[in-house]
């Protein structure tokens, strides 16, 4: 069974709490309303606010108004859109509203939502756009319908709403609420979805939530992947949006990095994504304290060492050639990284060669030698040219580095 969700519980209450440094605050004499317009309604220029006391501006997704008495905030526009919330502000009050569709334009898609009757398809027909199946913004009370939903019998359906909430939280240009915007997904609900005991619901989960914009919940979404990181079957898209928001620079990269050091050594998947988290995080961060790439390369060549090539690769500025463990995986593994063998040459010539004269110090020599050869075409170190020159003489010609 799903984790049990109450829905109907106010999403801005359950919002607020889950983001309360989020929350913008009020000057004495003043309002302040933070409101999530959708693109297709209009901006949150189109809110009017009655009873101000003087020219309200905005800052983001925040109206601020000077007010000596009640200020009344309502959809200055009119027609087919409604504001809900906290439309109404006493001076020094801080609320939080957004604008729907209005009430009772959509009593057929609220219909097919019923529990007892609901499935995927209605969740996706409903809500969930692609390039030919356009859908409208929602009531309140169908988003609600949408929310009830995360806690629905059926794992399928679960697996729709999912899909159906990323446009709400990952606020990019083609969804509906703009970045800055309050957020509609209650962290309640996403940390319910992340404990799902279904087992596609908790990686579609993990996976939408490296879109998860909001940077008042980067550590919260952090700790939650973090988490999922080490359960089962999600651990690997865990790691692959913990390495994706780090990258972006939607998530603390330190403590990403930290969570794969110490899932790395798990066997299978698990182990091998945390290595490759490791590989993808030279992107966002810089050798010091707590970071240290020649502790988490010989980690990696330990517990994984195919995927070594990916990790020094992307370390090799930081990470010394070592002529031991250059040689272990020219013999022990199938993959090799042209620019890491290149990388090598640049950094220690002579230990390079070493090394190729001690894996194979006669001809004729195997196609993975030519390769690393072909890697080196243009490497100008007397040293490396020379050993070549001479160990391909009368060889062929060497094979492309792939």
């Amino acid at each position: 069974m799903a984790t049990p969700y109450t829905p109907r519980v106010a999403w801005i209450a359950l919002a607020l709490a889950s983001t309360a440094l989020a929350s913008p605050t009020a000057a004495e004499g003043a309002v302040s309303l933070w409101i999530a317009v959708p693109r297709p309604a209009g901006s949150v220029y189109d809110v009017a606010a009655d009873g101000a006391a003087g020219q309200c501006s905005v800052v983001d997704q925040v109206i601020h108004c000077p007010a000596t008495g009640p200020v009344t905030f309502r959809w200055g526009p009119g027609g087919d859109w409604t504001l809900s919330g906290d439309t109404t502000l006493a001076p020094g009050g801080v609320g939080t509203a957004a604008v729907w569709a209005p009430e009772g334009s959509q009593a057929e898609a609220r219909a097919r939502l019923q529990p007892d009757r609901v499935g995927p398809d209605d969740v996706a027909d409903v809500f969930v756009r692609t390039g030919d199946h356009p859908v409208q913004v929602p009531t309140e009370a169908a988003f609600q319908d949408l929310l009830a939903l995360a806690g629905h019998r059926d794992p399928k359906v679960r697996r729709q709403v999912v899909d159906a909430l990323v446009p709400y939280w990952r606020h990019t240009a083609s969804d509906p609420i703009p970045a800055g915007a309050p957020p509609l997904v209650p962290l309640t609900l996403v940390v319910a979805l992340a404990q799902d005991d279904d087992v596609r619901v908790r990686r579609r989960t993990a996976f939408w939530l490296r879109d998860l914009r909001d940077p008042e919940l980067s550590g919260q979404v952090t700790a939650l992947l973090v988490g999922m990181a080490g359960r089962g079957s999600v651990q690997r898209v865990a790691f692959a949006s913990l390495a994706s928001r780090a990258r972006d620079g939607r998530g603390p990269a330190e403590e990403a990095w930290h969570a794969a050091m110490e899932r790395v050594a798990m066997p299978g998947p698990p182990g091998r994504a945390a290595a490759n988290t490791l590989g993808a995080l030279s992107a966002s961060l810089t050798p010091g304290h707590g970071v240290d790439p020649v502790e988490a390369v010989h980690r990696v060549a330990e517990h994984h060492v195919e995927r070594t090539w990916v990790v020094w690769r992307r370390w090799a500025a930081a990470v010394p050639f070592e002529p031991a463990l250059a040689e272990r995986l020219l013999r022990e593994t199938l993959g090799l990284s042209p620019p890491l063998v290149r990388a090598w040459a640049d950094d220690d010539p002579e230990g390079l060669v070493g090394v190729l004269r001690h894996w194979e110090p006669a001809r004729p020599h195997s196609d993975r030698y030519r390769m690393v050869a072909r890697a080196l075409a243009n490497c100008e170190a007397p040293a490396v040219r020379a050993v070549l020159d001479d160990n391909l003489s009368g060889d062929g010609e060497a094979p492309p580095a792939q």
